[in-house]
């Protein structure tokens, strides 16, 4: 996803105000779940991994390649999809992210939202 459609998704869920910064995979040229992606969001947001949150709706590449920088992570499952997770916290819609975002998301626990 290239950083301006992110930009969009977060002004259509009113997070303007609670995410100032984001970073997309086409920023570094690289594929999830490379390092590079989630260390170069990371830099972006000048804060500490366990800080940071990544919602994503590939398992390797997002689940895992967060995980690996030691951020947290959110499934979400797409629409007549199967979970096919069970230690990472699945939502279905990116409203869903709203409670983790307001700060008492964390730490996620692997359960449905």
């Amino acid at each position: 996803m290239r950083s301006h459609r992110l930009a969009g998704f977060i002004d259509q869920l009113g997070l303007r105000g609670l995410v100032q910064k984001w970073s997309a995979n086409s920023d570094v040229d690289l594929a999830k779940p490379h390092l590079a992606i989630f260390q170069n969001a990371l830099s972006k947001l000048q804060g500490e991994p366990d800080e940071a949150l990544h919602v994503g709706d590939s398992y390797e590449g997002d689940v895992v390649g967060a995980r690996n920088a030691g951020m947290h992570a959110l499934f979400l499952l797409r629409q007549g999809a199967s979970p096919p997770v069970k230690d990472a916290p699945i939502i279905s819609t990116l409203r869903e992210v709203l409670p983790y975002v307001h700060g008492s998301g964390f730490p996620l626990s692997a359960q449905r939202v």
